[in-house]
């Protein structure tokens, strides 16, 4: 550990010492008198916030807390009354108290002065890994193999846990407040966790009387029955820890509840702030992204609804399903705007032109329409798949539109005319998802016969097909370089592949979908609930969110993700 100037290093060793090294030689610094204890190697070192003192944790015979001078190595005092290993020691604010973890379960208050025992904290079922106090509020901070981080308060007489912050799938061994005592950063295993924290004094949202914040309502609802989005905040490590958490509580997530049956899509407006979601109870809503609240309600629909797109000024929203129309909707007013009426079955798939003047719908029937938004009329049908149509996608000039269909053909359009331009095939089951590359220059599709292939967009010749995933393909999508292509298998594996080297990159098990926001890369995983985000250049994990219900699908924003 670092002493509060930077300038001093102290290392505790199985050797029974502790050792102080200058920062910038890297030199032994040598005291009078050696800092070590008899018996028992040493667990835990912290230097005291105005450095001239040094706290220690071990797992000697009396698994004793003593308190160093800093300078000489002098022993100022001595506490004894662990009943097992110390693990974690560190000073308040003032200096004038040690609180210390164990593996008893317990942290105990000690008088840095004379190692008098001041108070016993319990509540931990497991032992005690870390302890922090924080230098703004004296606040203590816990972390346990009961896999908790406990947030303690004094109020003048005894102390008290605040909160108990649950959602590490494995043993907590770290945890430290920031600076301003707003939040406290905890580390597991595989994870790093941030958490907003009350102000002093105020209770959690859903507090017991005795000021224990019990575990979030993780649920992410049956999934035959009502709407649970869940909308955790992401982004960059630096947001997370700045302004991204601004609500006290485990995960900092809510809940959007409003639908009768269950959600079939959900997506994000393209500016972030709303989400719109369709159902089989035959509405469509939007939500506002940062308040979960139902911003409007919007009924027409006879049938269930399959899917909902928005336009690219995130003003309109077009939405089709079981009762064979599109309708479009003016989100800030909830006035139906139009109804496009020509499939003659359920439709499966819209997309928007880039311009956001056309609709693209995909249909059982066999059949691409493309709708005139201004006018409300048909522009073209495109006929020419001998099965259901299930995909649909706009090249990124809107010259182009690709369509993917049960009869395991892809088929490129003219956008204008509605001439088929070329006929892709190779597929040997049904195509279920399409994406252009940002640059135009590729086109890629996933079938069920476990293959994603990309293809020339401008020829349409087949560059590579890629093989390794054991189950059907649900989704593909490209990174905003063009550079990667990510695909997602009913195998629940997902696997990044390199578009210039056309080979593997990197495989998730057990996630079942990708995508990229920005500079971030974001995982999800259907079995466990867990919500990874990861620095898309580099891959490496920066945060998660964990539910402990199924997810089948999620969207994205630049610093929210939506789940159902």
């Amino acid at each position: 550990t670092f002493s509060p100037d930077s300038t001093t290093i102290a290392s505790a060793s199985d050797d029974k010492s502790v050792k102080l090294w200058d920062a910038v030689s890297g030199t032994q610094i040598s005291t009078a008198s050696p800092i070590q204890h008899n018996t028992g190697v040493i667990r835990a070192v912290a230097f005291s916030p105005d450095g001239t003192k040094l706290a220690t944790g071990s797992a000697d015979m009396y698994r004793t807390v003593r308190v160093w001078d800093s300078t000489s190595g002098k022993q100022l005092a001595e506490g004894k009354g662990h009943f097992g290993a110390v693990n974690g020691v560190a000073f308040s604010p003032d200096s004038t108290r040690v609180a210390s973890g164990a593996d008893d379960r317990t942290l105990r208050i000690w008088d840095s002065a004379i190692g008098q025992q001041i108070s016993v904290l319990e509540g931990h079922e497991g032992p005690v890994t870390a302890v922090a106090y924080c230098q703004v509020t004296s606040r203590l901070a816990s972390a346990s193999e009961d896999r908790s981080v406990r947030l303690w308060e004094f109020d003048g007489k005894a102390w008290s846990t605040v909160m108990v912050l649950t959602g590490h799938l494995y043993p907590v061994n770290s945890v430290v407040f920031h600076p301003d005592g707003s939040k406290v950063v905890s580390s597991g295993l595989e994870t790093i966790r941030i958490w907003a924290v009350p102000h002093p004094g105020t209770a959690a949202p859903g507090s017991k009387a005795s000021g224990v914040a019990p575990e979030q309502d993780n649920t992410v609802t049956q999934l035959n029955q009502r709407l649970a989005a869940r909308v955790h905040e992401s982004g960059t490590l630096s947001q997370l820890l700045t302004d991204a958490m601004e609500r006290p509580g485990a995960e900092l997530s809510s809940q959007l509840r409003g639908h009768a049956g269950m959600i079939n899509c959900i997506c994000f407006s393209p500016d972030g702030r709303l989400i719109a979601s369709a159902s089989y109870d035959k509405t469509v809503r939007i939500w506002s992204g940062v308040t979960g609240l139902v911003m409007t309600t919007l009924k027409g629909h006879s049938g269930v609804v399959n899917v909902v797109a928005w336009a690219p000024d995130s003003s309109k929203v077009a939405s089709a399903g079981a009762d064979e129309t599109v309708r479009l909707w003016d989100v800030n007013t909830g006035m139906q705007l139009g109804v496009f009426q020509g499939h003659t079955n359920w439709i499966r798939a819209l997309a928007f032109s880039p311009s956001g003047t056309r609709i693209a719908s995909a249909s059982d029937d066999h059949s691409v329409r493309l709708w005139d938004i201004k006018s409300g009329r048909q522009q073209v049908a495109l006929e020419g798949h001998t099965g259901w149509v299930r995909c649909v996608a706009w090249s990124p000039d809107g010259m182009k539109v690709a369509s993917g269909s049960d009869d395991r053909s892809v088929r490129l359009w003219d956008s204008k005319g509605g001439r088929l331009t070329y006929t892709l095939d190779g597929h040997t089951e049904p195509v279920i998802c399409l994406a252009y590359s940002p640059n135009g220059a590729l086109l890629a599709s996933g079938s069920e016969d476990k293959s994603v292939r990309l293809w020339n967009a401008h020829n349409g010749r087949q560059v590579t097909e890629l093989r390794g995933h054991f189950g059907g393909i649900t989704s593909v999508r490209f990174s905003p370089d063009s550079s990667l292509v990510a695909s997602s298998c009913a195998g629940k594996v997902l696997r990044l592949w390199d578009t210039r080297s056309l080979r593997e990159c990197r495989t998730f098990q057990g996630c079942a979908d990708g995508t990229w926001v920005g500079d971030l890369f974001v995982t999800v995983s259907t079995d466990t609930g867990v919500i990874r985000v990861l620095d898309a250049k580099t891959l490496i994990p920066l945060a998660e969110a964990y539910s402990t219900y199924l997810i089948r699908e999620m969207a994205c924003s630049g610093r929210m993700v939506a789940c159902t």
